[in-house]
C-alpha cells in the first residue's frame, strides 16, 4: 500500500468518524421508533469502527514517515525518533494507561508537533510564514498545555491553580483562528494570478451559511457540538468564526481544486484533529496533517504534474530536500530528487 492510498483511507476514516461518531453520539434524544434507534445505533457502531480504523491508519501513516524522515539526508531526520517514541509510548498506553506514560506523550508531542510547525513551507515572505508558525505553536502548545497541568497536579500531589491552563487554552483557541485566517490569506495573496474560484467561493458559502444559520436557531447545540467534536469553545463572537470558516473552506476547495490536493489533506486532517489533540488518535492526525504540509516529498505526495504545477503557480515553496520514493520494494532502489520552487 502505498503512501498516497493510504492518506487517502485515512482522510475517509476520519469524516466518518467525525460524522458517525463524535457528532452523532452528542445528539441527545432519539425519538423512541425502533427503526430510528436501530439506526441511531448501527450508524453509531460504523462511527466506532470508522474511529479505530482512522486510529490504526493515523498510526501507520505516521510510522512510515518516521522510516521516510530518518532515512532522508535532511538536517530534520532526528524528528523520526521521538515521532517513534511517541507512537510506541501511545501504544503502551493504550495497554497500561499510567499518568507518567501520559505525562510522557503529551510532553513528545509538544516538541514534535513544535518541530514540524518550524518546518512548514507555504509562502515565500518570511515575515508571514513565521507569524504562522508561531501561532499554530502557541496554538498547539496550549492544546498539552491544557493536559499537562492536571497530570502534573497528580503526579506532585500539589495544587497548580496558579498555572492558568483554562485560559492558555483559552488563547490558544484565538491563536488557532489566527493562524487559520494566516494561511488562508497566505494562499490568497500567493495565488493572485489566479481568478478567484467560483465553485470554491460557492461551497464556502455553503458551509458558511448552514453554519450560521444552525447557529441562529440552536446556537446552544452549536456550541456543544463544537466543543465535543473539535475542541472549541466558542467564547469569541460568533462572526469571528464564520468568517475564518469561509476562508478554511476557501483554502481547502480551492487548493483542491488547483491541482493541490494534498494541500488540502494536511489542513482537512488538522481541521479533524481540531483542539482535541491531546488524544492519542487526534495528535496523530494532527502530527500527520503537519507532516504532509511540511515534508510532502517524505510522502512521495508530489509526482511530475504535482511538482510542474506548485513550481509554476503554486503558492507553496517546495523545499530542497530528498524524497523517497516509497513505491520502490527494494529501499535501496530509492533515488534521492530534489525539488526547488
Amino acid at each position: 500500500m502505498t503512501p498516497q492510498i493510504l492518506v487517502k483511507l485515512l482522510l475517509g476514516a476520519a469524516v466518518m468518524e467525525f460524522a458517525m461518531m463524535r457528532i452523532l453520539s452528542r445528539i441527545g434524544s432519539i425519538p423512541p421508533v425502533p427503526w430510528i434507534q436501530n439506526a441511531y445505533q448501527a450508524m453509531l457502531l460504523f462511527g466506532s469502527i470508522s474511529l479505530n480504523v482512522a486510529a490504526g491508519l493515523a498510526a501507520l501513516l505516521g510510522l512510515l514517515f518516521v522510516y521516510g524522515i530518518s532515512r532522508s539526508k535532511t538536517k530534520s531526520r532526528w524528528l523520526g525518533y521521538p515521532f517513534l517514541v511517541l507512537i510506541l509510548t501511545m501504544l503502551v498506553a493504550f495497554v497500561e494507561p499510567s499518568p507518567l506514560l501520559s505525562l510522557i506523550f503529551s510532553s513528545l508531542a509538544i516538541l514534535v508537533v513544535s518541530t514540524l510547525a518550524v518546518h512548514l513551507r507555504m509562502w515565500r515572505q518570511s515575515i508571514l510564514l513565521r507569524l504562522t508558525q508561531l501561532l499554530l505553536i502557541i496554538a498547539v502548545g496550549s492544546i498539552f498545555y491544557f493536559k499537562l497541568v492536571p497530570q502534573l497536579e497528580y503526579l506532585s500531589g500539589r495544587s497548580m491553580a496558579f498555572a492558568r491552563p483554562f485560559e492558555i487554552y483559552l488563547i490558544g483557541e484565538t491563536a488557532t483562528l489566527l493562524a487559520t485566517a494566516m494561511i488562508a490569506f497566505g494562499y490568497l495573496t500567493h495565488s493572485s494570478e489566479h481568478a478567484i474560484s467560483k465553485k470554491a467561493l460557492a461551497y464556502s458559502s455553503i458551509v458558511t451559511g448552514v453554519f450560521v444559520l444552525f447557529f441562529i436557531t440552536s446556537s446552544w447545540l452549536v456550541s456543544i457540538i463544537a466543543m465535543w467534536t473539535l475542541g472549541f469553545t466558542m467564547f469569541l463572537p460568533i462572526p469571528i468564526y464564520a468568517i475564518v470558516l469561509f476562508l478554511f473552506t476557501y483554502t481547502v476547495t480551492a487548493s483542491w481544486s488547483r491541482h493541490q490536493p494534498w494541500t488540502a489533506t494536511g489542513l482537512m486532517l488538522l481541521f479533524f484533529a481540531g483542539r482535541l489533540a491531546q488524544l492519542g488518535y487526534l495528535s496523530l492526525l494532527m502530527m500527520n496533517g503537519l507532516a504532509i504540509l511540511s515534508f510532502p516529498e517524505i510522502f512521495g505526495l508530489q509526482n511530475d504534474k504535482i511538482k510542474q504545477t506548485l513550481s509554476a503557480h503554486s503558492p507553496l515553496q517546495v523545499n530542497t530536500r530528498v524524497s523517497l520514493h516509497f513505491k520502490s520494494r527494494n529501499p535501496s532502489e530509492a533515488r534521492p530528487t530534489s525539488h526547488v520552487a
